[in-house]
């Protein structure tokens, strides 16, 4: 509209042309988009974010044969999906930083990567989990969580204890509380932070081996993974030590509850770490928190389901032998308030 005779910012005739261009990236209609974007380099070429623009359209559009000869479903999808890796590794090289340029061919290519693999899942036979965590992955990267949830919780409805399936639960329930703190109550908030924690905890001690540490978009764990590297673990040993330093940090503070079956296996398991490093120096970087983990998830659960000092000191003192730096933290943090106030009496 007209201000004192003059066009505003939305009127602009180039301003409009780009948002047509967005929308087309929105579409995947990138020959469309290139041309609107040519026309207004053309026009402007210091035009804000015009340069990105027309990188990302070309980009895809040299493509866009190449995606058209996929058959629709899985072919399709899986195209699409090595093509946006490729396209990730294009951004930082070409250091495209247009937040709407990058907003709008993420929704375009990520909404058709779900479309086919929707549609490859409703052509099997059986269900297949993994199908169903690629398309979790997608709503994630576009932020739409409840369908990233209603995916995750189908999924579960096969497979309770397959790890990548509870890793993304707990990111998607991160993200949602991160996102709608706003409108919860603090009950809400406690047990969404609560269930978060179970499920990307239990991911860590079921499979950690199918874990990618650096495919985790939570601050809390990429914070961790620098400090892990910058203390020099081993890189095959990350994964292991990663729910280590997020408990230090505060984070993963929960354990579920469990039945006395599991607690014996952890017991055993613990023990059978404690014979491996005593018997061999092989592999010792990858086994010390692979019993790390073991000892911590018990510590956890001992404190917190069943108020244990007896148990709580006993496995305090096998975690003493090594690592003394968790041992002492988390003693102060369980029982360091109560001994302070009982010196103060």
């Amino acid at each position: 509209m007209e201000q004192d005779g003059q066009l505003t910012f939305e009127d602009n005739p180039l301003t409009v042309q780009y948002r047509r261009g967005q929308e087309c990236l929105k579409r995947c209609a990138f020959a469309e988009a290139e041309e609107l974007f040519d026309e207004i380099f053309d026009t402007n070429p210091h035009y804000r974010g015009i340069e990105d623009a027309l990188k990302t359209a070309k980009f895809w559009l040299n493509r866009q044969e190449r995606i058209e000869k996929r058959q629709n479903g899985k072919q399709r999808a899986e195209f699409l999906q090595e093509e946006w890796e490729h396209f990730r590794q294009f951004i930082n090289e070409q250091n495209i930083q247009t937040r709407e340029v990058l907003h709008a061919i993420t929704h375009g290519v990520i909404n058709e990567i779900i479309r086919h693999l929707t549609i490859y899942f409703q052509e099997l036979d059986t269900p297949d989990v993994s199908v169903l965590c690629k398309l979790a992955r997608a709503f994630l990267i576009i932020g739409d969580y409840r369908k990233a949830k209603e995916t995750l919780d189908y999924a579960l409805g096969f497979n309770r204890h397959d790890g990548i399936v509870l890793l993304l639960l707990g990111e998607t329930l991160y993200h949602t509380i991160q996102t709608g703190a706003e409108t919860m109550d603090s009950e809400q908030l406690h047990t969404l932070e609560q269930r978060s924690q179970y499920y990307l905890r239990e991911a860590f001690m079921v499979s950690p081996q199918d874990i990618i540490p650096d495919d985790i978009h939570i601050p809390e764990v990429s914070d961790a993974l620098k400090r892990i590297r910058a203390d020099g673990k081993e890189k095959e040993a990350e994964v292991y030590w990663l729910p280590i330093y997020l408990r230090m940090a505060g984070f993963l503070r929960s354990v579920r509850p469990m039945q006395e079956a599991d607690i014996a296996t952890m017991h055993e398991n613990a023990q059978q770490l404690e014979r491996s490093l005593a018997e061999s120096k092989f592999q010792r970087g990858i086994l010390i928190p692979q019993l790390l983990n073991q000892y911590l998830w018990l510590f956890d659960y001992y404190h917190e389901h069943k108020q244990s000092r007896r148990e709580c000191d006993s496995i305090e003192q096998n975690i003493q032998q090594w690592s003394q730096p968790l041992a002492e933290y988390l003693h102060l943090e369980a029982f360091g308030h109560k001994e302070q106030h009982n010196e103060h009496e």
